[in-house]
Protein backbone atom coordinates (compact mmCIF):
# COMPACT_ATOMS: atom_id res chain seq x y z
CA UNK A 1 0.00 0.00 0.00
CA UNK A 2 1.58 3.61 -0.25
CA UNK A 3 -0.76 5.30 2.12
CA UNK A 4 1.91 6.36 3.35
CA UNK A 5 3.49 8.00 0.35
CA UNK A 6 -0.39 10.05 0.21
CA UNK A 7 0.06 10.99 3.40
CA UNK A 8 3.16 12.47 2.98
CA UNK A 9 1.90 14.49 0.06
CA UNK A 10 -1.05 15.43 1.99
CA UNK A 11 1.09 16.58 4.82
CA UNK A 12 3.21 19.08 1.99
CA UNK A 13 0.54 20.54 0.83
CA UNK A 14 -1.41 21.44 3.92
CA UNK A 15 2.52 22.74 5.17
CA UNK A 16 2.68 25.02 1.60
CA UNK A 17 -1.14 26.24 2.64
CA UNK A 18 0.47 27.64 6.22
CA UNK A 19 3.70 29.14 4.49
CA UNK A 20 1.58 30.48 1.63
CA UNK A 21 -1.08 31.68 4.05
CA UNK A 22 1.53 33.01 6.71
CA UNK A 23 3.27 35.08 3.79
CA UNK A 24 -0.02 37.12 2.45
CA UNK A 25 -0.90 37.99 5.91
CA UNK A 26 2.49 39.36 6.36
CA UNK A 27 2.59 41.10 2.63
CA UNK A 28 -0.88 42.27 4.29
CA UNK A 29 0.34 44.34 6.84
Amino acid sequence: SDDGINIAYLDTQFVGYLVISTFIAFTKW
